[in-house]
């Protein structure tokens, strides 16, 4: 194993996973790093024993959440001889360098003396063959900066948590993932609470991720065509209760919060409108939105 990538280990975040998928995604990683934890939060223990040769399988036997999950991931990873940690969800797969990628882009914005708190992947989208945009805050908007063909890394106000990297010691400055948001918005929380304490946020341009799509989307125009996803109720509840909890946070940026509100409305409205799940769904939304006003955090249940 090369010297690039024997530091990181990777932590794997499962809830009901495709076994086929994420056998495949191991052995992506087989060769890129030197352990990896798998942190399954399916209620029922399923069989993962087609992995136990290489990775470890700490089974919660609930659904813990993400973010509790990733912390569990991170821990682990701690008791490891590694110094960095690569989180993942079950239905990306690494591309054969991803975490050379990452690992590279990091030292070198610490070598030039940038307060590095985590490096993102690039998405490429399975079906489409797109790339993904990382999200930059500027004034009253949120810009999508695209990486271009000479940009090794490109900064960032947020990432997505599945492909990020991370020095371990950065969580003790920084603290661990809020496990009372449970799931939706957990990484930009984290990165925003990074940037409160001085740190910044990049993503890498040459880290590539392919990305299986898992949510249904339905058309909506306006203007121009809009794939709007569509989600299980219960997680509008959890959309709406954190980002409630989120806009009473002083280290968020206002215009993140003005603009994630206008989105949720409007992309729920639009769910609402175009899904036969549409009671049950505005239900679990105004549920969020009442608890998140009486600060309840953890699971719903509801």
């Amino acid at each position: 194993m090369n010297q690039k990538t024997d530091e990181t280990a990777a932590v794997i975040v499962t809830y009901f996973p495709d076994c086929s998928l994420l056998l495949s995604n191991l052995k992506a990683l087989r060769n890129q790093v030197r352990a990896v934890v798998i942190v399954d939060n399916t209620p029922d223990l399923i069989d993962l024993s087609f992995c136990d040769t290489y990775a470890v399988v700490l089974p919660q036997r609930k659904n813990i959440g993400i973010a509790a999950a990733q912390n569990v991931g991170i821990r682990w990873a701690q008791q490891q001889e590694v110094d960095s940690v690569l989180l993942l969800d079950q239905d990306s797969h690494p591309s054969p360098t991803l975490v050379k990628e990452l690992r590279s882009a990091l030292l070198n914005l610490e070598a030039i003396g940038r307060p590095v708190a985590a490096v993102g992947s690039v998405f490429m989208d399975n079906d489409k063959g797109s790339a993904s945009y990382f999200a930059q805050i500027s004034g009253v908007g949120i810009k999508r900066a695209y990486c271009r063909e000479e940009s090794t890394t490109i900064s960032a106000s947020y990432l997505i948590a599945s492909g990020s990297y991370y020095k371990l010691r950065t969580f003790e400055a920084i603290g661990v993932f809020d496990e009372t948001l449970f799931i939706d918005y957990v990484d930009t929380e984290w990165c925003f609470r990074a940037a409160a304490q001085g740190f910044e946020i990049y993503g890498a341009c040459n880290a590539r991720l392919q990305h299986r799509l898992g949510n249904k989307t339905i058309s909506v125009w306006i203007g121009r065509t809009f794939q709007v996803p569509v989600h299980s109720p219960i997680r509008y509840y959890y959309m709406a209760r954190n980002l409630i909890q989120l806009t009473r946070k002083g280290y968020v940026p206002n215009t993140w919060k003005i603009i994630e509100i206008v989105r949720l409305f409007g992309v729920t409205t639009f769910v609402i409108l175009g899904s036969n799940l549409r009671v049950k769904i505005l239900r679990m939304a105004f549920y969020g939105f009442w608890d998140g006003l009486k600060g309840r955090g953890g699971e719903c249940l509801r």
